[in-house]
């Protein structure tokens, strides 16, 4: 294929005659890296960006193998300077282009499949908290596992630049603090949402956004859960300092934000402080260098040597 995007069809028997010891050594080289590699122990409808960045990885090895072996058995006669290159990429846009159709075909699949497995509306109702693999991986368990008893909406984020795009073909809704407009339009629709599962660490979010739930949590019949509690991945020593005062429900997994004003004040007194020793460095630091100048010893200078 590289050959004929070179354009040479009329000498096209002749060209491959000439490529034979390149074309054994692509051949070679190919399957030695792409087997240890592991490419053909890979399933494509799962493959991700990691996968396709290790394809162009090992896509440029073997070429660069085949070139040195050709270099070595007729010092790359024949070889065109744009063929390796036009090779290489035709090698990297196939393999991901088919693996790119097998994800997309799978995820149709299930996503069809849900669909008609699903009679009338979904019982429970979703939102997703953060956007991370765990997130994606929650929501093909529930295609997978609950799609006729449950659906998820949306995903909400901290970041409002990811408004409107897609994970899993699930749309980012919009950011947490606007958790209560985003619950009012999906009423609108005709969508009540029952749960909203927190896929990133409670650590690890703003207090604005552990607000936002705080308010749903008490003005609302709606459920909270934490993922990493369910999955048992919580440190105890971090749910003492950032969970104090809070008080736990009897379903696990699922947590009443009573108390969490007291976090919030708490998490403020510590950025606060932190500023202010942060601050204090700064000033402690361009102090210092200040006296350490003022007071260094000024070397004497012979102004009448220097003019002579």
């Amino acid at each position: 294929m590289a050959v004929l995007l070179r354009g040479d069809f009329v000498s096209l028997a002749d060209t491959l005659i000439i490529l034979r010891p390149y074309i054994t050594a692509s051949l070679g080289a190919a399957f030695v890296i792409f087997f240890v590699g592991g490419l053909d122990r890979t399933s494509w409808r799962y493959s991700s960006i990691e996968d396709h960045l290790q394809i162009i990885v090992y896509s440029v090895l073997a070429v660069l193998l085949a070139l040195v072996l050709t270099f070595v058995t007729n010092r790359l006669n024949g070889v065109a300077r744009s063929l390796p290159v036009l090779q290489c990429g035709l090698i990297v846009i196939l393999l991901i282009s088919a693996r790119s159709a097998a994800r997309f075909w799978y995820t149709r699949k299930v996503h069809v499949n849900g669909k008609l497995r699903t009679s009338g509306q979904a019982h429970e109702t979703i939102l997703i908290v953060g956007v991370n693999r765990v997130s994606e991986l929650f929501i093909l368990s529930v295609k997978e596992f609950a799609s006729r008893r449950a659906q998820v909406a949306g995903l909400l984020v901290e970041e409002p630049w990811m408004r409107g795009r897609t994970i899993q073909q699930t749309p980012i809704l919009g950011t947490v603090e606007e958790l209560q407009d985003i619950l009012r339009s999906l009423e609108v629709h005709g969508l009540a949402v029952d749960r909203i599962v927190v896929a990133t660490a409670i650590d690890r979010l703003q207090y604005h956004a552990v607000e936002a739930l705080l308010e749903v949590e008490k003005s609302s019949n709606i459920v909270i859960q934490f993922l990493s509690e369910q999955l048992g991945f919580d440190d105890p020593t971090e749910k003492a300092s950032v969970l104090s005062g809070q008080k736990l429900t009897s379903s696990p997994g699922q947590r009443s934000f009573a108390g969490h004003r007291n976090v919030i004040d708490v998490d403020r007194g510590n950025f606060t402080q932190k500023s202010f020793r942060f601050q204090k460095r700064i000033v402690d630091v361009f102090g210092a260098a200040f006296l350490t100048i003022m007071v260094a010893p000024v070397p004497k200078v012979d102004f009448c040597r220097i003019r002579d």
